[in-house]
């Protein structure tokens, strides 16, 4: 076998070699090899916890109700409302037990669902609060479904980029973008998806915060004075008709 023939004959089995690994690596990523395996094993978790609940003697119910989120959340094959998604609470106030009303309900993650980046949760601000500002971990879409705020990026209001949003809108945050949303009403909660591709970096403790904004001493004077307005308002569409 000459040299020309050999060279020929290992080029050959490279192409193929290369070949049949992109061929391999395509498969595996579109039949999601990797999510169907954690999804496994997370089942697996699953079922070892509730084996072990079962047979504990003590606290069975207490145990449940203190399960992972995570693990109790429906899996959304069927519609579903929103609500009935586990709430998970959002402290003002990281060194108090107390909580300001803020929830976040996840409704897609590693953990729930065949994906190893797709984030997505259900978000509900209470008037007078806003996230803690927070690097995006990835491409961010928000959509808000009631309500109205501000979404500031990078510095807020002074330095940066600040944006009103209200219900209907959606805007898009890129990666590693320093970000927050403050619900300013006084009356209404403001309510909005955000879907990421961040994965399991959006699971990290306190990473979801929301905090009392300064200005929430003052609620109750905004709401008499939200109370005169709107009775200013009905007064002057009513006073043409009262002079007829």
């Amino acid at each position: 076998m000459t040299f020309v023939s050999k060279s020929s004959f290992f080029l050959t089995g490279v192409v193929a070699g290369v070949t049949l690994g992109a061929y391999l690596t395509s498969q595996f990523r579109r039949q999601r090899i990797r999510e169907r395996m954690r999804a496994s094993y997370l089942n697996w978790l699953n079922q070892q916890s509730s084996q072990n609940n079962r047979h504990s003697s003590s606290n069975d119910s207490s145990t449940n109700e203190n399960q992972d989120p995570s693990f109790t959340q429906p899996q959304l094959q069927k519609p579903i409302p929103a609500t009935q998604i586990k709430g998970i609470p959002l402290d003002h106030n990281v060194d108090s037990s107390s909580s300001c009303g803020a929830t976040m309900r996840i409704i897609a993650s590693p953990d729930i669902a065949l994906t190893s980046s797709l984030h997505g949760v259900h978000f509900t601000l209470p008037p007078k609060t806003r996230t803690r500002p927070r690097e995006a971990k990835g491409v961010e879409i928000y959509y808000v479904l009631h309500g109205s705020g501000v979404l500031m990026r990078d510095g807020g209001v002074v330095d940066g980029d600040s944006s009103a949003v209200c219900s209907g809108d959606v805007t898009v945050v890129n990666p590693w973008s320093v970000r927050w949303i403050e619900n300013k009403s006084t009356r209404e909660n403001l309510t909005f998806l955000r879907v990421a591709d961040g994965g399991n970096h959006y699971s990290e403790e306190g990473y979801d915060a929301v905090v009392m904004t300064s200005s929430s001493t003052t609620t109750t004077m905004d709401r008499v004075m939200d109370g005169i307005k709107s009775m200013g308002t009905v007064i002057t569409d009513h006073a043409p008709r009262i002079g007829k």
